[in-house]
């Protein structure tokens, strides 16, 4: 993908969203901006840091279709986590204004899209957006693979929680705690069934070793 087609990516959806949240709102509040410019920076990270995710396009690989619920719907939770957060804001009477915890949630948003990026850049093309592997495929074990399992995934609940924070939207805890985090963890033992099964004795040392599953400590 090019440089000039990915910016325009990037910058076509901060505009789409930066119409969400009200021009009017966007240019009389720093944070707003802030958070867009944060969102533009992290996409082009993940398509130049991190590389893209790897497709399946077919080849010797073990899979799960009944994954592809669980995809669907970690897809929606971009409705339901990002957009709407952002419509409870803007719709909510009297508006809430802008409070500290607010810039807090800006950099917990920060944090959970660093990790995730960091772990697509590990995984390299064992990252893959469906639940399957590659005959030939490593397993990741350094970096934030050596603390959780599961840290891409766990970026991505925290980059949630963060725009929940930024929006003080109470809809969008919700659909974290209902929707996100349940749909991930059953996600999560679809794939590590699939896991075990295909790198045997190494995943059973590689889960000794790395212990928790998506939280460190749990």
């Amino acid at each position: 993908m090019s440089v000039v087609l990915t910016t325009l990516r990037a910058a076509l959806f901060t505009s789409i969203l930066s119409l969400l949240i009200g021009i009017t709102n966007v240019s009389g509040t720093p944070l707003f901006v802030a958070f867009l410019a944060a969102l533009f920076a992290l996409r082009m990270l993940e398509v130049y840091v991190a590389g893209a995710p790897t497709q399946i396009v077919g080849g010797d690989l073990k899979s799960d279709d009944q994954s592809r619920i669980t995809t669907w719907i970690i897809g929606t939770c971009f409705l339901t986590n990002m957009v709407t957060p952002i419509l409870q804001y803007r719709y909510t009477m009297p508006s809430p204004g802008v409070a500290w915890w607010n810039w807090i949630g800006l950099l917990v948003m920060m944090a959970g899209s660093a990790l995730r990026i960091w772990s697509m850049r590990v995984a390299g093309e064992s990252f893959k957006e469906q639940v399957t592997v590659a005959t030939k495929q490593r397993l990741a074990t350094t970096g934030p693979y050596a603390w959780v399992r599961h840290p891409a995934y766990l970026g991505l609940i925290i980059s949630y929680l963060g725009v929940t924070m930024i929006f003080s939207s109470s809809l969008g805890l919700a659909a974290l705690l209902i929707i996100v985090v349940p749909t991930i963890i059953l996600r999560i033992f679809k794939e590590e069934k699939i896991l075990s099964t295909h790198f045997g004795e190494d995943w059973r040392r590689y889960t000794a070793q790395a212990g928790s599953m998506l939280f460190p400590g749990l």
